[in-house]
């Protein structure tokens, strides 16, 4: 790969079951940058943006590979990527290339991304019918409403951080109860972000979330620490 990707892999642990559901990607360096907000600033800036995605792609998969992770791996990419015509088949024809099972990646889609676009909708359905898992990052948060649950099939609800940070929201834990009840009408699987104490683990077990992202269950790891660990 042209420019090198470094990256960190953040496990998501499921405390119902007692096994990591799955690893999310997270970028620590690109192109000589090594701060997350240069890095996303620069990107945006130039218009590299499906380039960045395609090269975090590619890294990823050559860590599954090379270090042999054997759950799902989630990806982010970014809302102009996602509007590339035909952006789903490409992640396709990139995925098989590296002789990767299609069903061992997740591709996260967030709150910025306008779900009601045409390729937006068709490339995920692409990805989605083909395999690919989709996840709705950031769910309650930017233009996530929702419109997107019926624009698009979604496999992933990951819940915003706010909602669990936020202690100044009024009905906080009411619309938690409303999202747990219609994810679960929906029969998706649904991954709360942000838990780092045990008091916000306990907070959202009550309510039914068992499955979670945080410093609560583990810190992001660099590939070279999770060579060590598998």
């Amino acid at each position: 790969m042209r420019h090198r990707a470094e990256l960190a892999m953040q496990p998501i642990y499921n405390y119902n079951t007692g096994t990591v559901d799955y690893i999310e990607v997270l970028i620590r360096g690109y192109k000589g940058m090594d701060n997350v907000k240069d890095i996303l600033n620069s990107v945006q800036s130039t218009g590299t943006e499906k380039q960045f995605d395609m090269d975090v792609l590619v890294e990823t998969l050559n860590v599954i590979k090379g270090v042999g992770i054997k759950v799902p791996v989630c990806v982010n990419l970014c809302p102009n990527t996602i509007e590339c015509k035909g952006i789903g088949a490409l992640i396709l024809k990139i995925i098989d290339k590296y002789g990767v099972d299609r069903s061992q990646i997740v591709i996260e889609a967030n709150e910025l991304t306008d779900f009601t676009n045409v390729n937006v909708q068709c490339n995920l359905d692409i990805l989605h019918n083909n395999g690919v898992k989709i996840a709705l990052d950031d769910f309650g948060s930017g233009k996530t409403t929702l419109l997107c649950l019926v624009y698009n099939d979604f496999d992933i609800i990951k819940i915003d951080r706010d909602f669990i940070t936020n202690d100044h929201w009024h009905n906080k834990e009411q619309m938690l109860r409303y999202v747990k009840s219609l994810v679960d009408g929906l029969k998706l699987q649904v991954i709360v972000e942000g838990i780092e104490t045990l008091q916000r683990l306990k907070e959202v077990r009550q309510l039914g979330f068992g499955t979670v992202q945080g410093y609560i269950y583990h810190k992001p790891m660099l590939v070279s620490e999770l060579k060590k660990a598998n």
